[in-house]
């Protein structure tokens, strides 16, 4: 019974989330991009404010749609989890032109996962990512899910960029990208792993999947 009305309060919490926030921001970020679009030639001095407001709607929606997703009760399992990367994936791929390419995303078992699990271990990879796209200058990024004995989830992002030397590992473990996700990870019973060479840097995460 209590199982039973918490599912329900995440349902609503999740459909007045996209129905009071979801539409505004959208509205806003359709707007900015318009008025970017007419502020472009002549009025180069309010087109930087314009592109701040668009790329930070672009930024929340983006956020308020993770949120959702994390609290829709029919997203609880591994395929969403794999479906909603891939769909982040290919949006950061065509913004960046970067290949993100994953690999073994249809798996043969669809273990039940709460949003909170879900949540953590998307953030974590979205994590390693952005963090790739920004330091590493790599030209290709691949990420790979592995199912062990149905319930022991692998996944590595691997890059083909410039690696690390190992006191760079060091220094970029103090900061606070690589500490979130080793805390995400932490908070499921999981690890992450950072290894790196001079043909590129891998992320792994491994968590043992918890019973339905």
């Amino acid at each position: 019974m209590v199982q039973h009305l918490i599912l329900q309060e995440r349902q609503r919490i999740a459909r007045d989330m996209h129905d009071e926030l979801g539409s505004p921001i959208s509205a806003i970020q359709l707007l900015s991009s318009h008025i970017k679009a007419k502020c472009f030639k002549g009025h180069q001095d309010i087109f930087s404010d314009i592109e701040k407001i668009h790329e930070s709607s672009v930024e929340l929606n983006q956020k308020i749609h993770e949120i959702i997703w994390s609290m829709n009760e029919k997203d609880d399992h591994l395929n969403s989890l794999l479906e909603y990367t891939k769909r982040w994936c290919s949006k950061l791929t065509l913004q960046t032109q970067i290949p993100i390419v994953l690999h073994n995303i249809k798996l043969n078992t669809n273990p039940v996962l709460s949003g909170e699990f879900r949540k953590n271990i998307y953030l974590t990879i979205k994590e390693a990512i952005c963090n790739s796209i920004k330091h590493s200058k790599a030209s290709e990024i691949n990420i790979q899910f592995r199912l062990y004995e149905s319930r022991k989830l692998r996944i590595e992002i691997q890059d083909n960029g410039i690696g690390f030397h190992q006191d760079s590992i060091d220094l970029y473990a103090k900061g606070n990208g690589l500490y979130n996700m080793n805390y995400r990870m932490k908070s499921i019973d999981g690890t992450c792993i950072l290894f790196s060479n001079r043909r590129g840097c891998s992320v792994i995460l491994e968590v043992e999947l918890p019973n339905s």
